[in-house]
C-alpha cells in the first residue's frame, strides 16, 4: 500500500520501455471458408515478459475477452466473432458469419445504430451505444455496444465491435470489472488511458493517454510506458488515495477525480480500478482513466440551468397564486356592494347612496392600481421588454414625481424635499425610473405621520449614481428587511392614516433597478424612518435590454 511517509510513498519513478508501435491490422488470409480474417500483431510485445504476462496482444484479447467481440465489414456483415459472442447470442459460428448485425437489433434501435455508424470516418473515430439485442432464439437482452474504426481503405473499411451483456450484471464490482476488461480490449483502438500498478515491484505501467491525464512522461513513438519505483516522479495525491482504497478494501472502485496542475488546465477524470489476485493475494491493480472534463462541465451547466428553472417555476407558481387571491378578493367585495345597491337603492336616502358610491369608487380605484402594478410587473418579466436609455436630468424627474404626489402629501401635512443637484444627470429609462420614485415617495408619505418629511438627494460615488429616498415614518422591523423584495413574502401594510396598497410596489422597484444593472438597498430604524438607496452605473451602457 502507498504510504506518504515512506521514501517512495507518493513518487513512483519511471522511464519508457520499448513496445512495437505497429498498429493492429486485419488481413485476408486467402482461405476459402468463413474464417477470412485473422489478427496480425507484433511478436515482441514487451522488454519484460513479466509485465501483464504478455497478454496484451490483440489476438489474445479478441478470443479470450469476457465480452463479445466481432469484426464488421462496410456492409454491416459479421466477418469474425469470438466464442463469448456466440454464447451471448446463443448461436453458432456458421449461422452468424456474414449475417448482417442489424438483423440482431429490434426495429426501433436500428436507426440509432445506423446514425452512430455513419460517424465512423477515420481510424480515430468510435461510438458507444446502450441498446437491446435479439438472441438467435428470439429473446432480447440489454447490452452496451462499443464500435471503432478498425482497418481497411476509405472505400471498404472494417470495424471492431465489442458487446457486453449488462442484463445479468450482479453488483457494481462485477460491472466495473467487465468495464475494465472491455476498455482494456479496446484501449489501443479508441485511445483510452490503460494502466497497471505492480504491488510487488511497485512499477507502474501506463498507456500514452493515461500518461497525458496523469502528467507522466510519454514518448510519442511508443504506446506503453513504465515508471520504475526507484525514480522520483510525483503522483497526484487523489490518484494515490484511490490506489490505497483499492488495496485496503480489496474491492474495485469507480470514482471521479479532479486533476489540478500548475502547468495545465484543470481536468476531471473518471478512474476504474480493480485488484488482481494471485493465490489469494493482490499482485497488481489494473485500471482505466478517461477524460470527463467536457461531460462534467455539461453536467454542471445542466444542473445550474435546472436549479434556475425550478426557482423560476416556483416563483411563477407563487405569483399566480398571489394574483388569484389579490384579484378575486376585491371583486368579491365589489359584487356585494353592487348587489346591495341593486336590491336596496329604493330604500336608501341620498347620504347613504353617496356613501355607497364613494365606497364603490375607492374599491374600483384600488383594483385599478392593483392591475396597473401587476401589468407593469408582468411587462418587466417578458423577454421582449426593452430598457430605453436616455440622458436625463435627475432633479427634473424627481420634481415631476413630487408634483404628482403633492396633493396626497398636503392632505397629511408632509413636506416633500427635492435635494438633487440641478445639474445632476444620468442614463436611465425615464418612465421606469419615474415608476420607482412614485412608489418609494408614495411609501414615504403612506408611512409618515402628519408633519413628517420625505426627501430625495443624490451623490456620485465611485462611478455610481447613488440616490437616497428618506422618510421620517414608522420604519421597518429589522427581520422584515431581507424579505422586502421577494414575491413569496409580498404583503401590504396599512399606512399611518390606514392607507392600503397593492403590495407589488417594492417588487416593481427591484425589477426596474435590476434591468438598469443597478442595486437597491434599505436602511431603516423602526420608529424613526427609512432610507431606500438606489445605485446606478454612471453610464449604464450595459443595461439589461
Amino acid at each position: 500500500m502507498f504510504d506518504d511517509d515512506q521514501k517512495n510513498g507518493d513518487h513512483i519513478a519511471g522511464q519508457s520501455f520499448s513496445v512495437s508501435a505497429r498498429d493492429v491490422q486485419v488481413e485476408k488470409s486467402g482461405r476459402n471458408n468463413h474464417h477470412d480474417f485473422t489478427f496480425s500483431y507484433p511478436t515482441q510485445v514487451y522488454e519484460s515478459e513479466n509485465l501483464w504476462e504478455n497478454r496484451i496482444s490483440p489476438d489474445y484479447f479478441f478470443h479470450h475477452a469476457p465480452v463479445g467481440c466481432l469484426i464488421l465489414n462496410d456492409k454491416h456483415q459479421v466477418v469474425l466473432a469470438n466464442e463469448k459472442l456466440l454464447q451471448i447470442l446463443q448461436t453458432t459460428e456458421k449461422t452468424l458469419l456474414y449475417k448482417k448485425f442489424t438483423s440482431y437489433l429490434p426495429s426501433h434501435t436500428i436507426s440509432e445504430y445506423i446514425s452512430a455508424y455513419k460517424n465512423l470516418h477515420d481510424p480515430n473515430s468510435n461510438f458507444s451505444l446502450r441498446l437491446h439485442i435479439i438472441r438467435e432464439n428470439g429473446s432480447e437482452f440489454e447490452a452496451t455496444f462499443h464500435c471503432s474504426y478498425y482497418s481497411g481503405d476509405a472505400l471498404k473499411p472494417n470495424f471492431l465491435g465489442v458487446i457486453t451483456d449488462i442484463s445479468e450484471s450482479k453488483g457494481k464490482e462485477l460491472l466495473i470489472e467487465k468495464k475494465f476488461e472491455l476498455l482494456t480490449l479496446a484501449g489501443q483502438l479508441i485511445r483510452l488511458g490503460v494502466w497497471e500498478f505492480d504491488t510487488v515491484s511497485r512499477d507502474f505501467l501506463y498507456s500514452s493517454e493515461a500518461g497525458k491525464l496523469l502528467g507522466f512522461p510519454i514518448n510519442d513513438e511508443l504506446n506503453l510506458h513504465i515508471i520504475k519505483n526507484d525514480q522520483n516522479i510525483p503522483f497526484h495525491a487523489g490518484f494515490i488515495q484511490i490506489l490505497n482504497n483499492v488495496l485496503g478494501s480489496g474491492k474495485a472502485v469507480d470514482e471521479e477525480l479532479l486533476l489540478n496542475s500548475q502547468s495545465a488546465p484543470q481536468k476531471w477524470a473518471r478512474i476504474l480500478a480493480i485488484p488482481v489476485r494471485k493465490s489469494g493475494t493482490i499482485c497488481s491493480l489494473r485500471g482505466i482513466i478517461t477524460d470527463i472534463t467536457k461531460e462534467k462541465s455539461h453536467q454542471e451547466e445542466k444542473a445550474s440551468e435546472l436549479a434556475e428553472l425550478r426557482s423560476v417555476n416556483e416563483v411563477k407558481a407563487k405569483f399566480f397564486s398571489v394574483i388569484a387571491h389579490d384579484i378575486r378578493g376585491p371583486f368579491h367585495g365589489l359584487l356585494m356592494v353592487t348587489e346591495y345597491l341593486l336590491n336596496q337603492q329604493s330604500k336608501l336616502n341620498s347620504a347613504e347612496l353617496a356613501d355607497m358610491h364613494n365606497h364603490l369608487h375607492d374599491s374600483i380605484q384600488k383594483q385599478y392600481h392593483l392591475l396597473t402594478d401587476l401589468l407593469a410587473w408582468l411587462r418587466l418579466q417578458g423577454s421582449t421588454f426593452t430598457v430605453s436609455l436616455t440622458r436625463l436630468n435627475l432633479s427634473t424627474l424627481v420634481q415631476n414625481v413630487i408634483e404628482q404626489q403633492s396633493i396626497t402629501a398636503r392632505q397629511k401635512s408632509i413636506q416633500l424635499i427635492n435635494a438633487v443637484p440641478k445639474d445632476f444627470s444620468l442614463n436611465a429609462d425615464e418612465n421606469m425610473l419615474g415608476l420607482v420614485f412614485r412608489n418609494l415617495i408614495s411609501n414615504g408619505i403612506k408611512f409618515s405621520s402628519s408633519g413628517g418629511t420625505v426627501s430625495i438627494r443624490s451623490i456620485m460615488h465611485e462611478n455610481l449614481c447613488k440616490i437616497f429616498i428618506t422618510d421620517s415614518g414608522t420604519g421597518i422591523p429589522e427581520d422584515e428587511i431581507p424579505h422586502l423584495f421577494l414575491l413569496e413574502a409580498k404583503k401590504s401594510k396599512e399606512g399611518t392614516n390606514h392607507e392600503t396598497g397593492t403590495g407589488y410596489g417594492l417588487l416593481l422597484c427591484k425589477e426596474v433597478i435590476d434591468k438598469h444593472n443597478g442595486q437597491i438597498d434599505v436602511d431603516s430604524i423602526e420608529g424613526e424612518g427609512t432610507t431606500f438607496i438606489i445605485s446606478l452605473p454612471q453610464t449604464n451602457d450595459g443595461a439589461n435590454h
